[in-house]
């Protein structure tokens, strides 16, 4: 679990050309923020579409997090932009777990043409992201 200000700093480790920050806004300051974990895989993807040059190519950070409190709260995060530059982000909590999850995998499907956990395993599509460096992937334990 993190921390307010680790929260940050352990989000942006998902790769270093992409500025992954969180806005803590929505949730209280000394709140334990975390990425869900459910039997070793992280609910947490990087996302790349490459394009004509490095400097063009696209990212998409999509990530279920968990907000400790009384109450734990569920939050689809995203974040999107170009390589190299600061993106947007949007933040949404979510009326519980189960919701997030499902938001997340219609989100991944939506972006890659792939189910999130498909045993048959990920299938890159033409036009579409594909699995980023800084994931381990759908249905493989997170590999940072």
């Amino acid at each position: 679990a993190l921390r307010f200000c680790a929260a940050e700093r352990a989000m942006s480790e998902i790769s270093p050309d992409i500025d992954v920050r969180f806005d803590f806004s929505m949730v209280q300051r000394d709140a334990v923020v975390s990425v869900l974990q459910e039997h070793g895989v992280a609910w947490s993807v990087e996302l790349l579409a490459e394009c004509a040059t490095p400097a063009t190519t696209k990212f998409f950070v999509l990530q279920v997090l968990l907000v400790g409190g009384p109450e734990e709260q569920a939050i689809i995060f995203a974040r999107w932009g170009r390589a190299g530059q600061p993106g947007q982000q949007s933040a949404r909590k979510c009326a519980g777990i189960e919701e997030a999850k499902a938001e997340f995998s219609r989100r991944f499907q939506s972006k890659t043409g792939n189910v999130w956990l498909d045993p048959g395993g990920f299938q890159a599509r033409s036009g579409l992201y594909a699995v980023g460096l800084g994931a381990g992937g759908p249905g493989t334990p997170e590999s940072h």
